[in-house]
């Protein structure tokens, strides 16, 4: 029950980030004066938004399995590639011609791009994290001598 709860807090709080992103993009790119008045997202698109946004939730979920790292990080991998060509292809209304190879191409690589860069900063600053963490003796703690007995 703690997982179910902590997967529709966050996908809540990506729901909302998300939409809030996607206003502003078309805000941003939209040309006219009354920007603001334009409905960002149509109720279908909101709705796939909301079901992208608690897939990414569960994809957190996917590191706690118990199997090999290397599959867990193809399957994270496979399941936010799904999100991104739902979400951004379809909702940003990219006029993308999936017709030719170069910008089918053009989109993986952007994605693979952005993943290795997204894996790169999240598994480096776990790892220099746990570093300093494990550095740390117990005569480094601090605080430590206002809490001896």
């Amino acid at each position: 029950m703690n997982r179910l709860r902590q997967v529709l807090v966050r996908g809540c709080v990506l729901n909302t980030v998300l939409s809030v992103l996607f206003f502003l993009i078309v805000a941003a790119i939209n040309e006219t004066e009354s920007a603001f008045s334009q409905v960002a997202l149509t109720l279908k698109d909101y709705l796939l938004l909301v079901l992208c946004s608690f897939v990414l939730s569960a994809a957190a979920l996917i590191f706690r399995l118990r199997m090999r790292f290397i599959f867990r990080l193809l399957i994270h991998f496979f399941v936010l590639g799904t999100v991104y060509f739902t979400a951004f292809i379809l909702l940003g209304k990219l006029n993308i011609s999936f017709e030719t190879p170069a910008t089918v191409f053009i989109a993986i690589m952007l994605y693979i791009f952005f993943y290795a860069v997204g894996c790169g900063v999240w598994f480096g600053g776990r790892y220099l994290f746990s570093r300093t963490a494990a550095g740390r003796t117990a005569d480094q703690q601090p605080y430590q001598n206002l809490y001896k007995d």
